[in-house]
């Protein structure tokens, strides 16, 4: 549309005989400044031995020299029935991701992650914290913690 704002737009229609189906979708990108952009999607599904279902999802990134940064966050109806999306029908998730560079080896990685299951209320909380450092080019290690608690009804 612009130097700034790319829309998208998705449309499949599965004429099987047996069980018809369809995909439509909108996106968009916005840059925001150099190196930072705010995405969203949206979808809906639907079909003869489906129920309507939406998806929505919205993302901030940023990259720069040092740092790369994504923040997140999804949620789907019980109905979304996307087979070729890696988020599912019912899904919630909000999460953060980062890496700062210290210097040309070593770099800080960050993770937090909630994700839940909006039919049965079952929720994941996880958060990690490492660094990574490369030796030569052929060797990388890693150290770290990570923590993660979940509810009685799994996410």
């Amino acid at each position: 549309m612009t130097g700034r704002l790319e829309l998208g737009g998705t449309f499949v229609r599965d004429a099987n005989p047996t069980d018809a189906r369809s995909l439509v979708g909108l996106n968009a990108t916005l840059q925001l400044g150099e190196g930072t952009f705010l995405l969203a999607e949206a979808a809906q599904t639907d079909g003869d031995s489906l129920v309507t279902g939406r998806a929505t999802r919205f993302e901030l990134r940023h990259r720069s020299t040092r740092f790369d940064a994504r923040l997140f966050v999804g949620q789907s109806d019980s109905g979304f029935a996307n087979l070729s999306s890696t988020f599912a029908g019912g899904r919630g998730e909000l999460g953060a991701r980062g890496t700062y560079m210290l210097d040309a080896r070593t770099r800080i990685l960050t993770e937090a992650l909630r994700t839940e299951d909006r039919v049965t209320g079952g929720r994941r909380d996880g958060a990690q914290l490492g660094v990574e450092r490369s030796f030569k080019d052929r060797l990388r290690v890693e150290a770290g913690f990570r923590h993660a608690s979940e509810t009685g009804v799994p996410a």
